[in-house]
């Protein structure tokens, strides 16, 4: 089967990049497989079509394990047609043999991976409201929004500017006034991320504070997840990201492996692309292995 968007072939070589990278951002649905095998051949459409119906919220990767036997040997491959969920560089789930379409839809579901709408690029952040001017312009959208209940356009500015007040909470009970569909959009989903970054922070020391601890004591792994938070916040992103990556290095358990799960919010406040997305995700991969 020829790839498409969201279909890979994978070999031996490229596995680590193509499937065990890519699970840090995206589940990928791995289809070990053969071409003599008649099971194999038959649970290929049912895939493809999933893939499609899903629209990207996961990656269906292809196998042939007669062509690739390192790699099948080191998932443990014993029979055909297998197929694994992998995320986050780990296997979570799977199945042998041929399964009905609903049979995998509710193994997918079951892990959180649900049918999505195709999500255009990014657009760039609103104009800054200078600080001092915030508090009418909230006043105004709220009123707006009163008026216009449910307006997206109206939604996502006055979000955007309860964030830059850092009123995550508010702004997260004025986001979910957006549809399902709308908040897995991209615009909505760079506004959950920082919403959810934000409330990591809250009544935690300010830069300055946190700098003077670092300082004093290079492996205080709360204060330097702290700055890498806050420097997603203010807009420095790959300091933010060097700043994690260093706990992740040195003190994986911290806060239950947050700093691992901050990196991949910060991914999201960045659109999951993009070079320095690209970079951090592959830093990770080789960190957490």
């Amino acid at each position: 089967m020829a790839e498409t968007e969201h279909i890979i072939e994978v070999t031996d070589r490229s596995f680590e990049q193509e499937v065990l990278l890519r699970s840090m951002q995206t589940p990928v649905l791995v289809d070990f497989w053969a071409a003599w095998c008649a099971p194999c051949k038959a649970l290929m459409p049912v895939l493809a079509k999933l893939a499609a119906d899903f629209g990207g919220a996961f990656a269906l990767a292809k196998v042939n394990t007669d062509e690739n036997q390192q790699i099948a040997m080191q998932c443990g491959i014993r029979s055909l047609p297998t197929v694994v969920l992998i995320k986050d560089g780990q296997i979570i789930d799977g199945f042998v043999g041929v399964q009905p379409e609903n049979a995998i839809r509710a193994l997918l579901e079951k892990h959180q991976i649900a049918p999505r709408v195709a999500q255009p690029e990014i657009p760039p952040p609103m104009p800054a409201v200078p600080p001092e001017d915030r508090a009418r312009a909230i006043a105004e959208l709220r009123a707006m929004l009163t008026s216009t209940p449910g307006d997206a356009a109206i939604v996502l500015q006055l979000t955007e500017l309860l964030v830059a007040e850092g009123d995550y909470a508010a702004a997260e009970t004025v986001l979910k006034d957006l549809s399902e569909d709308r908040l897995k959009e991209a615009d909505a989903g760079r506004l959950l991320a920082a919403i959810r970054l934000g409330s990591l922070v809250a009544g935690a020391p300010d830069t300055a504070t946190l700098l003077t601890r670092l300082e004093g004591n290079p492996k205080d792994s709360e204060a330097e997840y702290l700055l890498g938070i806050r420097s997603a916040l203010e807009g420095a992103h790959e300091m933010a990201l060097e700043y994690l990556l260093g706990v992740v290095r040195r003190d994986r358990k911290f806060g239950d492996d947050a700093a691992r799960k901050a990196m991949v919010e910060v991914f999201a406040l960045l659109g999951g692309v993009g070079p320095l997305v690209k970079q951090f995700r592959s830093r990770l991969y080789s960190a957490l292995n």
